[in-house]
Protein backbone atom coordinates (compact mmCIF):
# COMPACT_ATOMS: atom_id res chain seq x y z
CA UNK A 1 0.00 0.00 0.00
CA UNK A 2 1.47 3.62 -0.96
CA UNK A 3 3.10 5.34 1.92
CA UNK A 4 0.46 8.59 2.06
CA UNK A 5 2.76 10.73 3.86
CA UNK A 6 5.28 10.23 1.35
CA UNK A 7 3.90 11.63 -1.42
CA UNK A 8 2.34 14.81 0.83
CA UNK A 9 5.79 15.35 1.68
CA UNK A 10 7.04 15.14 -1.96
CA UNK A 11 4.07 17.18 -3.12
CA UNK A 12 5.12 20.14 -0.25
CA UNK A 13 8.61 19.56 -1.41
CA UNK A 14 8.31 20.41 -4.96
CA UNK A 15 5.47 22.71 -4.56
CA UNK A 16 7.81 25.80 -4.47
CA UNK A 17 10.94 26.03 -6.93
CA UNK A 18 12.88 28.86 -5.82
CA UNK A 19 15.48 30.99 -8.57
CA UNK A 20 18.59 29.23 -6.68
CA UNK A 21 17.38 25.14 -7.06
CA UNK A 22 15.84 26.69 -10.81
CA UNK A 23 19.81 27.52 -11.94
CA UNK A 24 20.81 24.43 -10.78
CA UNK A 25 18.08 22.38 -12.25
CA UNK A 26 19.18 24.70 -15.50
CA UNK A 27 22.55 23.65 -15.65
CA UNK A 28 21.93 20.19 -14.59
CA UNK A 29 19.88 19.66 -17.60
CA UNK A 30 21.80 21.20 -20.11
CA UNK A 31 25.07 18.17 -18.57
CA UNK A 32 22.58 15.46 -18.89
CA UNK A 33 22.17 16.84 -22.37
CA UNK A 34 25.82 16.70 -23.15
CA UNK A 35 25.86 13.38 -21.74
CA UNK A 36 22.94 12.15 -23.39
CA UNK A 37 24.80 13.49 -26.75
CA UNK A 38 27.77 12.27 -26.51
CA UNK A 39 26.01 8.57 -25.98
CA UNK A 40 23.54 9.01 -29.13
CA UNK A 41 20.63 9.90 -27.64
CA UNK A 42 19.88 12.59 -29.54
CA UNK A 43 15.92 13.16 -29.12
CA UNK A 44 16.42 13.02 -25.32
CA UNK A 45 19.80 15.51 -25.53
CA UNK A 46 17.67 18.16 -27.92
CA UNK A 47 14.65 18.25 -25.57
CA UNK A 48 16.62 18.36 -22.31
CA UNK A 49 18.89 21.15 -24.26
CA UNK A 50 15.41 23.28 -24.64
CA UNK A 51 13.91 22.37 -21.26
CA UNK A 52 17.62 24.14 -19.66
CA UNK A 53 16.70 27.14 -21.28
CA UNK A 54 12.77 26.99 -20.09
CA UNK A 55 14.62 26.97 -16.47
CA UNK A 56 16.61 29.02 -16.70
CA UNK A 57 14.11 31.66 -17.98
CA UNK A 58 12.05 30.57 -15.16
CA UNK A 59 14.55 31.31 -12.83
CA UNK A 60 15.03 34.81 -13.85
CA UNK A 61 11.10 34.96 -13.50
CA UNK A 62 11.54 34.09 -9.96
CA UNK A 63 13.63 37.04 -9.29
CA UNK A 64 10.42 38.79 -10.09
CA UNK A 65 8.39 38.22 -7.28
CA UNK A 66 8.33 40.09 -4.04
CA UNK A 67 8.24 38.45 -0.67
CA UNK A 68 4.73 38.80 1.18
CA UNK A 69 2.94 40.02 -2.04
CA UNK A 70 0.10 37.95 -4.65
CA UNK A 71 2.06 38.09 -8.10
CA UNK A 72 -0.63 38.92 -10.65
CA UNK A 73 -2.63 36.26 -11.69
CA UNK A 74 -1.10 36.51 -15.73
CA UNK A 75 2.78 36.18 -14.56
CA UNK A 76 1.62 33.38 -12.68
CA UNK A 77 -0.19 31.88 -15.87
CA UNK A 78 2.56 32.91 -18.33
CA UNK A 79 4.96 30.90 -15.97
CA UNK A 80 3.54 27.81 -16.61
CA UNK A 81 3.75 27.62 -20.70
CA UNK A 82 6.70 25.79 -22.61
CA UNK A 83 7.31 29.00 -25.39
CA UNK A 84 10.14 30.26 -24.89
CA UNK A 85 9.61 32.73 -26.68
CA UNK A 86 7.07 34.15 -24.26
CA UNK A 87 9.09 33.44 -21.41
CA UNK A 88 11.59 35.48 -22.74
CA UNK A 89 8.71 38.27 -22.49
CA UNK A 90 7.45 37.15 -19.26
CA UNK A 91 11.61 37.48 -18.19
CA UNK A 92 11.21 41.08 -19.23
CA UNK A 93 14.11 40.14 -21.43
CA UNK A 94 12.28 40.86 -24.58
CA UNK A 95 14.23 44.38 -24.94
CA UNK A 96 17.74 42.91 -24.35
CA UNK A 97 17.70 40.29 -27.11
CA UNK A 98 16.31 42.04 -29.47
CA UNK A 99 19.62 44.22 -29.24
CA UNK A 100 21.93 41.47 -28.93
CA UNK A 101 20.52 39.92 -31.67
CA UNK A 102 20.29 42.85 -33.60
CA UNK A 103 24.20 43.58 -32.84
CA UNK A 104 25.30 39.94 -33.11
CA UNK A 105 24.79 37.81 -35.67
CA UNK A 106 25.74 34.76 -34.34
CA UNK A 107 23.56 34.94 -31.09
CA UNK A 108 20.69 36.11 -33.39
CA UNK A 109 21.57 32.55 -35.42
CA UNK A 110 21.44 30.68 -32.11
CA UNK A 111 18.10 32.14 -30.91
CA UNK A 112 16.62 31.26 -34.10
CA UNK A 113 17.45 27.59 -33.65
CA UNK A 114 16.68 27.37 -29.56
CA UNK A 115 13.51 29.55 -30.11
CA UNK A 116 12.12 26.59 -32.39
CA UNK A 117 11.78 24.27 -29.31
CA UNK A 118 8.84 22.83 -28.24
CA UNK A 119 7.90 21.15 -25.23
CA UNK A 120 6.40 18.52 -27.58
CA UNK A 121 10.12 17.68 -28.87
CA UNK A 122 10.36 15.10 -25.80
CA UNK A 123 8.23 13.18 -28.69
CA UNK A 124 10.53 13.64 -31.61
CA UNK A 125 12.99 11.63 -33.16
CA UNK A 126 15.98 14.09 -33.67
CA UNK A 127 18.86 13.73 -35.79
CA UNK A 128 22.11 14.46 -34.54
CA UNK A 129 22.92 17.57 -36.83
CA UNK A 130 19.81 19.14 -35.46
CA UNK A 131 20.62 18.28 -31.81
CA UNK A 132 24.50 18.89 -32.32
CA UNK A 133 23.27 22.68 -33.37
CA UNK A 134 20.73 22.76 -30.32
CA UNK A 135 23.56 22.21 -27.79
CA UNK A 136 26.03 24.65 -29.66
CA UNK A 137 23.29 27.66 -29.62
CA UNK A 138 22.21 26.54 -25.96
CA UNK A 139 25.95 26.48 -24.68
CA UNK A 140 28.40 28.61 -26.89
CA UNK A 141 30.51 30.34 -24.63
CA UNK A 142 30.20 34.17 -26.22
CA UNK A 143 27.02 33.71 -27.90
CA UNK A 144 24.88 30.93 -26.69
CA UNK A 145 21.83 31.41 -25.51
CA UNK A 146 22.14 29.83 -22.02
CA UNK A 147 25.13 31.85 -21.20
CA UNK A 148 23.23 34.98 -22.10
CA UNK A 149 20.40 34.42 -19.80
CA UNK A 150 23.22 33.48 -16.79
CA UNK A 151 23.75 36.93 -16.94
CA UNK A 152 20.30 38.04 -16.25
CA UNK A 153 19.91 35.68 -14.05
Amino acid sequence: QPDCHFWLRLRRMTAWLHRDDLRKIAEEKLADARLLFDNGRYSAAYYLCGYSVETALKARIAGQFRKHAIPERKLIEQIYKHDLNELVGTANLRGELERRARDEPGFAANWAIVKEWKVETRYAIMKPVDTERMLAATDEPETGILPWIRLHW
